[in-house]
């Protein structure tokens, strides 16, 4: 079973949370907490993202809005699409994250789309 876990920039300090996603409702609805084993934290809604569930080649966790390479320097963004996670090439194709992850090809992280937007200037 794939770990649940998301990640957000805080509200108060634009710093990364990782944790349960806690929604609000009735007069909070559309704030967004996350949960960590320190606290509970407001975070911007457009930044949340998913845990894929995989690590890169470096053993870093890939969210939900991360952007990827590999050795060809492809550039890619891990994005939810048809109830399951994909790299995005933008025109060129998307693929199936777990075909981004196996012994004989291998992507990872350079950034990710909230903090540096200037690495997506050639995806389209």
């Amino acid at each position: 079973m794939r770990e649940s876990k998301f990640r957000g920039k805080r509200i108060d300090n634009d710093k990364w949370v990782y944790g349960d996603l806690i929604h609000c409702y009735g007069a909070d609805a559309g704030r967004i907490f996350i949960k960590t084993f320190t606290g509970l934290y407001e975070v911007d809604p457009t930044t949340v993202g998913e845990y894929t569930g995989l690590k890169d080649k470096n053993d870093r966790e890939i969210y939900e809005g991360d952007i990827l390479t590999d050795k060809y320097e492809s550039i890619g963004t891990v994005d939810w699409w048809n109830a399951g996670f994909v790299v995005n090439f933008g025109d060129v194709d998307i693929f199936q994250i777990a075909d981004c992850f196996d012994e004989s090809y291998q992507m990872w992280f350079i950034g990710n789309i909230h903090d540096n937007p200037e690495l997506l200037i050639n995806l389209s």
